[in-house]
């Protein structure tokens, strides 16, 4: 698994694979209009190897990824969004939103 939380990381991950590479340097490009913050301030980037869980993304994280952060009767899940690409599932969390 990689934990992509700065330029260095995420430069590296672009020579992996050109449909990541495409997706990554589009969240890139719209992060870069949020001046005076690090890129590791505004996101960061899990790319996960074939066979790894949800367990593992869990753990990496430091939460599950179905918790239900707002305590709803009904399970909601803890993602934004999802999307499927033809290797990559894209998995969108909001951890903050204090309108900066």
């Amino acid at each position: 698994m990689q934990i992509l939380l700065d330029a260095t990381s995420i430069q590296q991950a672009l020579a992996t694979q050109a449909e990541l590479a495409r997706l990554i340097t589009i969240h890139v490009e719209v992060l870069s209009e949020y001046q005076g913050y690090e890129l590791g301030q505004l996101v960061q980037f899990v790319v996960m190897a074939s066979g790894e869980t949800s367990a593992d993304l869990d753990r990496a994280l430091g939460y599950p990824i179905t918790a239900d952060f707002n305590e709803e009767p009904e399970f909601v899940s803890s993602w934004e969004t999802i999307d499927e690409y033809q290797y990559w599932f894209e998995l969108v969390f909001v951890r903050g939103d204090d309108g900066e």
